[in-house]
Formats: C-alpha cells, structure tokens, sequence
C-alpha cells in the first residue's frame, strides 16, 4: 500500500536514464489532480506541465526558437506540438472512459438487441 507521501510508489523511486521520474511535490500535485479531475486528472496536469516546459523552451532569452519566433517554420513547430497533445489528451481520456466502463459496449448492446426481440416476439408464443 502507497502512502499519501508517495513511499512505495514507482514514480518516486525509479529512475529513467539516471533522472527520478517525479518529485515529491509533483507526486502531490498528481494525487490532488486525481481527487480533483477523476481519472484523467493527472493526466491531464502531465499534459499542462510539458505544455509549460514547451513555451518556456520558445520563450527564452536567447535560443534558436526565440531568435526565428516570426518564421513559418516556428508556426509550423508550434501547430504540430499543439496537435499533439490534443491527440495525447484524446488518448488519456479514452483510456479514463475505458477504466470506467466496466461492461464493452457490444456486449450491452448485443443483450439490449436480444431483449428487445424477446419482447417483440413473446406476443406471438403466447397466443
């Protein structure tokens, strides 16, 4: 069992290329998310988090995204971004709706077929 301090969890105790995977506060901060914005809560504040990173990378003094900021290749660079996590917040919240499912769909609606005709034929066996 996790603590709420985040002892025992994965996030704080591995590494990925010598770089913990999540600080203590942002652990927090993930576990507040959850409370707050469901399933896809902490998803979605990692998705707020690289969004952040990204403009403070183009936004910098000096950087080569700073010094071409007017160019297509900078609008072309930031739709592309932007669409991407577009498709990435899409992904985690089909996942969140999957976890919250907890019948598939075609099966509902293979038993909702069968007792609709059940229903239309049973007159007809009675008589």
């Amino acid at each position: 069992r996790r603590s709420p301090w985040g002892e025992g969890s994965i996030l704080l105790s591995e590494q990925i290329l010598g770089m913990q995977l999540c600080t203590p506060e942002e652990y927090g901060a993930l576990l507040r998310a959850k409370e707050i914005g469901g399933p896809n809560g902490p998803g979605n504040t990692v998705l707020v988090w690289i969004t952040m990173l990204y403009d403070k990378g183009v936004n910098m003094d000096r950087s080569y995204f700073r010094d071409n900021s007017d160019s297509a290749r900078m609008t072309a660079l930031n739709m592309s971004f932007q669409t991407k996590i577009e498709a990435l917040r899409g992904a985690i919240a089909h996942i969140g709706f999957e976890l919250q499912l907890p019948v598939p769909l075609a099966y509902a609606h293979m038993m909702q077929f069968f007792v609709d005709t059940i229903c239309c034929l049973y007159p007809f066996v009675a008589v």
